[in-house]
């Protein structure tokens, strides 16, 4: 172990050296774990090793034996959580093709997990690691803890209270019990809220607690409000996702062809 770059409820984040290769290294407080916990760890194995795919992190390997239980990652420098909100780089404000860009890599990694039956069930800013390389920065998706997929365990058919609350779709909120399909209809909710934090920089309800997103996102109307200079047609595209009406939302496929069209419309 290198260093410790992130922390959790969970455990801990490490750097590390594998192989000559840096790594990324997800450690859990075995002292802390709950059977809830070590369930959620089990899935997240399940779904990750399952996964290769440009904009999903890469999967390398897993402890699964107390005291070392731990996932082993690509290493990536920063979430984008911490780009739209934490850097102390005022030169480092994302440009407009720079936001297109992380919001059509999102768009890829979300498509590809959804045909292959796997729900997210957590999809927010801090769920995106982000590297920054010549020609641009580099987005994947992480966090498969919460992850449904098609034939896993009983435990996983249907959830609710899922996720993180600033981010979930209406029918999660309300405590409503969801199948896999649900779920993915509901990922699609979150993206379109990724996408909104991208664009406007601002975090989606930020002056509301959970209770409060609860009321009146849950069981009202609120939504987020984009600011007059965004492209139209791109809003349009984004507010479809927040649909209270699950099945009006677009599929994650067929939004990742929404938003690779507008590639080549504005980059």
């Amino acid at each position: 172990m290198r260093k410790t770059v992130g922390h959790g409820g969970f455990g801990d984040v490490y750097c590390a050296k594998w192989k000559g290769t840096v790594v990324a290294v997800k450690k859990l407080r075995v002292q802390r774990i709950s059977k809830t916990r070590l369930q959620e760890f089990t899935s997240e194995v399940q779904v990750f090793c399952a996964l290769d795919h440009p904009k999903i992190v890469k999967f390398i390997g897993a402890c699964c034996v107390t005291p070392n239980i731990a996932i082993v990652m690509e290493f990536m420098e920063s979430c984008l959580f911490q780009i739209l909100h934490m850097s102390a780089d005022s030169d480092a404000t994302l440009t407009e093709d720079s936001k297109l860009s992380i919001v059509i890599q999102i768009s890829r990694g979300l498509a590809y997990l959804h045909e292959k039956n796997i729900a997210h069930c957590d999809i927010k800013s801090r769920n995106v690691l982000m590297d920054s390389r010549e020609g641009g920065y580099v987005a994947k998706i992480t966090d498969f803890g919460l992850s449904m997929m098609r034939n896993s365990s009983d435990a996983h058919d249907q959830v609710r209270n899922i996720g993180t609350a600033r981010y979930s779709a209406p029918e999660v909120l309300r405590g409503e019990l969801l199948d896999r399909k649900a779920m993915m209809r509901a990922d699609v909710y979150s993206l379109g809220l990724v996408v909104f934090e991208i664009i406007s920089e601002d975090e989606p309800f930020d002056s509301l607690n959970a209770k409060q997103i609860e009321r009146c996102v849950g069981n009202g109307e609120e939504r987020p409000v984009f600011g007059s200079d965004i492209d139209k047609n791109l809003e349009e595209n984004v507010k479809i996702c927040w649909s209270r009406n699950p099945f009006l939302r677009p599929s994650a496929p067929s939004f990742r062809d929404s938003v690779e069209k507008w590639e080549s419309l504005f980059m």
